[in-house]
């Protein structure tokens, strides 16, 4: 099966009020799909549907679909709205964003999602810019190691290649080398500035108490460098889902702001303050955003996963469309799983 992971690392939201943190943050993580559960389609919206049925391979579609489910659940039950009034959509880089309903007090709840091998991750936030990659630690098919990291050798500065390279073993130096990798792909899918972002610019330490023995326990040491000045601002989180799949979790400022996912859902960009660091692709915006005390966010990072069942997911869904679309259901489930590893 495809495990689906969300991790809300925000307050809960009621109406325009927010509960007390330290009752209301966590992880989850959900296991869905699979047959019987006909219902998962009905609860999108008609042109996410769509979408996910043009996947050639199930591992897509499932993969696609549980990403929609996350969002939605995620955004039921941070903001407190019934699935059938969320309307999402994506911005002009395909970056899906919540569009319906608005929250007036948090003009920047946001959320991001990564798959990869059996897992898809979401996160999101009501105020703090927030990214997730999750990496497959899997030896390179058609190449050796050294191959691939001479492929990728511009992805990463000296001294992260030093790290990575570091291990005497060749699977453990693939280890450090995803654990970079996903952290850079977290922060930069939360600025929003995608792969054109020149990624010598950042500079990652590692959190070193990170290990597979640890699965699933979330390590909050990662540091990071923007143009060799040391940021601490931005927080990071990592743990181990598996032996063979790391995550990285990457939240920024409330003083942040991204002016393009501003822009995009029709919020003016604040102007920048004079003396607020900005981040790369980002612009400073005003206090008006809620700042949350930084050692309590990293005391949130640290929380577990915990796991729920596919009807758990799906329990609280109401359906947007007909719950009785067997000829959908029946061509999503009857796909070929996934592509021949040769």
């Amino acid at each position: 099966c495809v495990c689906v992971c969300v991790c809300n690392v925000v307050p809960r939201l009621s109406g325009e009020h927010v509960t007390s943190p330290s009752d209301s943050w966590h992880h989850t993580a959900f296991f869905v799909l699979g047959h019987g559960h006909s219902q998962a389609a009905a609860t999108i919206q008609p042109e996410e549907k769509e979408r996910i049925g043009r996947f050639v391979f199930a591992v897509d579609a499932k993969l696609a679909m549980g990403g929609r489910l996350l969002i939605r659940r995620a955004v039921c039950d941070v903001v407190g709205v019934d699935n059938r009034d969320v309307v999402l959509t994506r911005s002009k880089e395909r970056k899906p964003f919540l569009k319906e309903p608005r929250s007036s007090e948090f003009p920047l709840f946001n959320f991001n999602v990564s798959h990869a091998g059996d897992y898809v991750m979401l996160v999101s936030s009501p105020s703090h810019i927030i990214g997730v990659d999750v990496a497959d630690i899997r030896r390179p098919n058609s190449q050796s190691v050294d191959e691939f990291f001479r492929l990728m050798k511009r992805q990463f500065t000296p001294a992260e290649w030093v790290s990575i390279k570091q291990p005497a073993n060749e699977l453990d130096r693939l280890h450090m080398f995803y654990r970079h990798w996903s952290l850079k792909e977290s922060y930069i899918k939360a600025v929003g500035v995608g792969l054109a972002l020149d990624l010598q610019r950042l500079e990652f330490s590692s959190d070193p108490t990170l290990t597979t023995d640890s699965a699933a326990s979330m390590c909050t040491e990662a540091t990071l460098r923007i143009d060799g000045h040391l940021d601490t601002t931005w927080k990071f989180a990592q743990c181990y889902l598996d032996a063979e799949h790391c995550v990285a979790v990457a939240l920024g400022p409330p003083p942040n702001g991204i002016s393009d996912y501003l822009s995009t859902i029709g919020i003016k960009p604040p102007e920048a303050e004079a003396d607020a660091p900005a981040a790369v692709g980002t612009v400073a915006s005003s206090s008006t955003y809620r700042a949350l005390d930084a050692q309590l966010i990293a005391q949130q990072l640290k929380k577990p996963f915990e796991t729920l069942t596919v009807d758990e997911l799906l329990e609280s869904a109401s359906a947007i469309g007909s719950v009785d679309d067997e000829p959908y259901w029946e061509q999503f489930a009857s796909r070929i799983e996934k592509p021949s590893r040769r």
